[in-house]
């Protein structure tokens, strides 16, 4: 599997960062002023956007062996992993599967999945009839439709430039990366990582909004389930906390990514459990 990637920044820490749905590794570009002095940031397109491809077969778990390879290949040291609601679930996949290559852990608006075969078949079901609705409709009407899902509320307030840019990159997808994603990298197609959170010994940030109470009460569920994890829930945020909040979400994630690490965790966050 051929991953698109960019590498930017000129500080002496690496962040991986991985997007979500619809996106691209150019959604992480809106943060470049942050980061930029701060970080070495390499930002990928996940398989089905961008310039990943996503070939019959490949399925979730050999997008997560392709992150994985990409790691190993570009010589990275345990990088911090940080992915956003897609990417989070990849990034987790990642991070369970390969804990050697990780250094942290952030998952914005992230889930491990979903707990029953009875509601990985339900969704299975749904993502397939929206798959079926993308080859048919095509791309912009899906965009419209995907854009008045109240889980982006958040992002009709912000500037129009910045609409415009989310609405841009959304458009720039091809109707078949959108479909096969939805049936290859869906939260139905990957096996629930609740079992796996006890034993991942990986340092982890979970990141909220506040009015995104959906994946606030998941946050809340993983946050009793991983042994090294703290969380910031971001006051009048939804979703999007990157583009929502992207100077407190900068800020926050600078401060994890500098934090010491002992085993017995040092790190003060909002919320934890050791």
């Amino acid at each position: 599997m051929k991953l698109g990637y960019d590498v930017w920044g000129e500080g002496p820490r690496t962040l991986v960062a991985l997007h979500g749905f619809t996106g691209s590794r150019e959604v992480w570009r809106t943060l470049e002023s942050h980061w930029g002095s701060a970080l070495r940031v390499v930002a990928v397109d996940l398989p089905g956007h961008g310039e990943s491809e996503l070939a019959a077969g490949d399925g979730f778990l050999g997008a997560v062996e392709a992150i994985a390879s990409l790691l190993q290949t570009l010589r990275l040291e345990r990088p911090t992993l940080l992915g956003y609601s897609l990417g989070a679930r990849v990034a987790l996949a990642v991070a369970s599967a390969h804990p050697e290559r990780v250094g942290k852990l952030i998952l914005e608006s992230g889930s491990p999945g979903l707990d029953s075969a009875w509601e990985r078949q339900s969704r299975r079901n749904d993502d397939e009839a929206l798959a079926r609705e993308i080859e048919s409709g095509g791309v912009a009407a899906f965009v419209d439709r995907w854009e008045r899902n109240k889980l982006f509320a958040g992002v009709e307030a912000l500037p129009e430039a910045t609409r415009a840019a989310v609405r841009a990159r959304r458009l720039a997808c091809s109707a078949a990366g959108l479909a096969d994603s939805l049936r290859t990298m869906g939260v139905a197609a990957q096996p629930s990582f609740w079992p796996v959170l006890p034993r991942l010994r990986v340092p982890t940030l979970l990141l909220t909004g506040d009015a995104d109470v959906k994946f606030t009460a998941i946050s809340r569920r993983m946050l009793g389930a991983l042994p090294s994890c703290w969380s910031r829930r971001f006051p009048g945020a939804g979703h999007t906390l990157h583009l929502e909040a992207a100077e407190a979400y900068a800020a926050e994630v600078l401060s994890f990514v500098a934090a010491p690490w002992q085993e017995e965790g040092n790190f003060e966050g909002e919320e934890r459990t050791a």
